[in-house]
């Protein structure tokens, strides 16, 4: 079973799918970072951060997954 589960994830991550979840997890940092800021917005901006740095987490994590298997 959990070989599967490796061969389905395998099947469904390329470094192009890695490439752009770390891309949009940059992007949404640093571009409505400085938005949210001038707007007064800090409990979103708390949480653009949240889901910013696990949007890379979750990039490199793939990588590290798919370079493994």
């Amino acid at each position: 079973m959990y070989s599967e589960l490796l061969r389905i994830l395998r099947g469904l991550n390329n470094y192009t799918t890695i490439l752009m979840v770390i891309i949009v997890g940059i992007f949404t940092l640093l571009l409505d970072d400085r938005k949210f800021k001038q707007k007064g917005y800090i409990r979103e901006l708390k949480i653009l951060k949240i889901i910013s740095y696990s949007y890379i987490a979750i990039g490199g994590l793939m990588y590290i997954l798919l370079l493994v298997m």
